[in-house]
């Protein structure tokens, strides 16, 4: 739209895609009937027909007598972040569906303690993922299971925070 360019409600809500469109309008709607706040994440299309997710908020502004006379707001462009959000979902399907063991430790703590570890981990040792998390190198060193893993993993962890068995 051209700078300065006010749109109409209409015209605000047609950027919505279809399936953010009703949620837009019942969240706007609700504001300026009852006074409800918004903070939603929803998509748009652009006029140039490009997809973006926008988080977008609203709040009625009242009169002195108590009157909803407008809502005012704003709205922020958050693609960027839904998409490392979509790939960090990925990643971590991933990983957990891996049938080599992951064993994620904290390389910045001396202790070394393992920070996630997947399903395969817990088949390949017999330890539960409880057991596991925040666990450090001694509980390690009194499992034979997986104490030659242990050791290449922590050295590994010198430089990388991620080992795989």
């Amino acid at each position: 739209m051209p700078v300065g360019h006010q749109p109409t409600l209409e015209e605000a809500i047609a950027f919505y895609t279809p399936s953010s469109r009703s949620r837009i309008q019942a969240v706007f709607t609700n504001c300026c009937e009852k006074g409800i706040s918004f903070d939603e994440e929803l998509e748009i299309i652009t006029q140039q027909g490009r997809r973006r997710w926008v988080r977008v908020i609203g709040r009625a502004v009242r009169d002195e007598l108590g009157k909803i006379i407008q809502v005012q707001g704003s709205t922020q462009d958050i693609t960027e972040r839904k998409d490392t959000e979509r790939q960090l979902t990925l990643l971590e399907r991933s990983v957990e569906s891996s049938t080599n063991g992951v064993v994620i430790v904290d390389a910045q703590r001396p202790d070394l303690s393992m920070v996630y570890v997947n399903a395969a981990f817990e088949r390949i040792t017999g330890y539960s993922r409880e057991a596991a998390l925040g666990a450090t190198a001694v509980f390690y060193k009194e499992s034979t299971r997986i104490l030659q893993p242990w050791r290449n993993c922590a050295k590994a962890s010198k430089s990388s925070a991620m080992c795989t068995w």
